[in-house]
């Protein structure tokens, strides 16, 4: 008599749902495939912009009005660090002198 926590070995090798070849990434290209896809994720992920806060033209101190997303010529200009802000589409935008 079998009882249900017993599994025959014949149906262990004849189970699909059992056979480790059938198994997603269980073979050596699988394995080197997905790496190279995460790999290439990776590479692409760092390669994404981001916020340019270091890319602002030569300019004297205190001229130059620093936002979080983009920079304006101050007007006026003042002591570096005071606050000031940038015209845009959307208003006025907040910033610091640099």
């Amino acid at each position: 008599m079998t009882h249900f926590t017993e599994v025959s070995p014949a149906l262990l090798e004849n189970d699909d749902a059992l056979n480790k070849r059938d198994w997603p990434g269980a073979d050596v290209k699988a394995r080197v495939a997905h790496t190279v896809v995460v790999l290439a994720l990776a590479a692409a992920a760092a390669l994404l912009p981001w916020p340019a806060f270091a890319q602002l033209p030569p300019h004297a101190p205190g001229t130059i009005c620093v936002t979080q997303f983009f920079w304006c010529w101050a007007q006026p200009p003042g002591p570096p660090g005071y606050a000031c802000g940038c015209p845009s589409q959307y208003g006025f935008v907040p910033g610091y002198l640099g």
